[in-house]
């Protein structure tokens, strides 16, 4: 079995690799101002088309670049190299759109495929955590023929920017259209209060474990609460 890199591989790498030099300079801006602002993410978009890396799963025929699961690993290695999720600004629908019918096709994957809008996938509840199978909203057809969907979902992957939202419900149904506008605040905490987590507990930061403890509450406010997990067999 032969592990060399191909010369086309080769210069996806080098081409990944520069696009990834030309990302981090806004590591910075990112970490002081709790995100970018949106000329940031305009650059981003304009240095992905150019170094032509933006929908690097979807098929060439619909404006993606095509590429193999394993040259997908191979960008993924360089923008790995990025903080503050910046690798995700360099965007990839999710695989699951490669379902939509033709009409959803050209109202939601083709945009999100050019970089022109974003998609993010809402797969729990307040309840439920990462299990599913707890999951309690339903969708199931409304009087007038339409689309009905019972229950409140959180978004779970780039929820703040990101329209449409792809829900499930416990029928497997896709939800509907969900409006972004009021989520971006709530994600920002969010982001704030996990980056300060695994700061605390995987880097062992004193300072993020103090913060913790004495500030979070009040930076969640109504959105959100901070709870500890008891693991059994473990101590703490």
């Amino acid at each position: 079995m032969e592990f060399t890199y191909t010369p086309d591989q080769l210069e996806l790498r080098d081409r990944a690799s520069r696009l990834t030099d030309a990302i981090i300079p806004f590591e910075d801006p990112c970490e002081a101002g709790r995100g970018l602002d949106d000329e940031s993410l305009a650059e981003i978009r304009r240095l992905t088309l150019e170094h032509q890396l933006n929908a690097i799963n979807m098929p060439v025929e619909w404006g993606g670049q095509g590429l193999s699961v394993l040259d997908q690993v191979i960008v993924s290695e360089r923008l790995g190299q990025l903080t503050n999720a910046l690798w995700d600004a360099v965007w990839r629908p999710a695989n699951a759109l490669r379902h939509c019918t033709p009409e959803q096709r050209e109202r939601y994957l083709i945009p999100a495929i050019a970089g022109d809008r974003r998609d993010c996938f809402a797969v729990t509840e307040e309840k439920a955590g990462s299990d599913p199978s707890l999951i309690e909203t339903v969708a199931a057809p409304a009087g007038d023929g339409s689309g009905g969907r019972q229950g409140r979902g959180r978004r779970v992957s780039s929820g703040g920017g990101s329209r449409p939202a792809k829900g499930r419900t416990v029928d497997g149904d896709a939800g509907p259209d969900l409006p972004a506008a009021d989520t971006r605040a709530r994600m920002e905490q969010a982001e704030q209060v996990t980056t300060a987590f695994l700061d605390a507990y995987l880097k062992n930061d004193v300072q993020a474990r103090e913060w913790l403890a004495a500030s979070v509450s009040s930076w969640l406010g109504s959105n959100g609460e901070m709870r500890r997990l008891r693991v059994p067999g473990q101590g703490g």
